[in-house]
């Protein structure tokens, strides 16, 4: 963390990011490549979060969704549409809010797709 301190001012939350994932905590790292694309506008973040729309696990594809969607991001589209309309790995298992109910990336995902710009 000390070293993130001494990069540029735009890659931090970027790296932050990428440290939270390597260490396994997700839901830190959608929040920081989110707080990047939004402060810093920063294209590395974006390429994360859509990335993480092929999460393995249910609930990082749905916050990654949720990030996308509030972040109005264009370019997750096609992966979003993707998710929407497959789902993925471990679809309807718990992991709903605290753990509880069921996880759904499939609506997230649709819901995601609303809040993006019409074409």
């Amino acid at each position: 963390k000390r070293l993130i301190k001494l990069e540029e001012a735009d890659q931090r939350n970027y790296l932050h990011g990428r440290l939270d994932e390597a260490q396994g905590n997700m839901t830190s790292a959608v929040t920081f490549y989110a707080l990047a694309v939004r402060k810093d506008e920063n294209a590395r973040a974006e390429s994360r979060l859509i990335s993480l729309l092929k999460h393995e696990q249910c609930g990082v594809r749905s916050s990654a969704a949720a990030a996308v969607g509030s972040l109005k991001l264009e370019s997750a589209r096609g992966a979003l549409e993707s998710l929407a309309d497959d789902g993925g790995p471990n679809e309807g298992g718990s992991g709903g809010f605290l753990g509880l109910g069921t996880c759904d990336s499939k609506q997230a995902a649709a819901d995601a797709l609303k809040r993006l710009p019409a074409n």
